[in-house]
């Protein structure tokens, strides 16, 4: 395949990130978040109890940085920290209620932009393109 194939494919990818994220922004700023608590938010959806060391590096965010993240989400009530036993400096972080129910609704709001882009697409259109979504997302998280 030529290159040029490869850079449409990106193209389309770039753009609909910047599409979702855009959605995702407007959702956030209501409530006075932005992307990168939104992504802290959803990485503890999936791995809650997370030291707060192990997100810094996943986010490539300095501790400071990470910390000061902490403080907006802890102020909104979204997470929690908890520290384990006598050692201080490991803290681990958690989702609310009030987090996982934020979280939970920003979600379906790109949920709903989904909906709307693909809802007069035949079954066929919609299984092509998840398992297309699949197996990209497969060998990109291999690679």
């Amino acid at each position: 395949m030529d290159i040029n194939y490869f850079n449409r494919i990106e193209k389309i990818l770039r753009n609909i990130n910047h599409i979702m994220n855009v959605e995702l922004r407007r959702a956030a700023s209501r409530l006075d978040i932005n992307l990168t608590q939104f992504y802290i938010l959803t990485f503890l959806t999936s791995y809650p109890l997370s030291p707060i060391g192990e997100l810094s590096r996943k986010f490539e965010l300095s501790p400071s940085t990470m910390t000061a993240h902490m403080d907006i989400l802890e102020s909104k009530g979204f997470i929690v920290r908890i520290r384990e036993g006598d050692d201080r400096r490991v803290v681990k972080l958690d989702l609310t209620l009030e987090g996982k129910s934020f979280i939970n609704n920003l979600v379906e709001n790109r949920v709903e932009v989904l909906k709307k882009a693909l809802l007069n697409l035949d079954q066929q259109k919609h299984q092509d393109i998840e398992e297309v979504l699949s197996y990209l997302e497969g060998k990109l998280l291999a690679s």
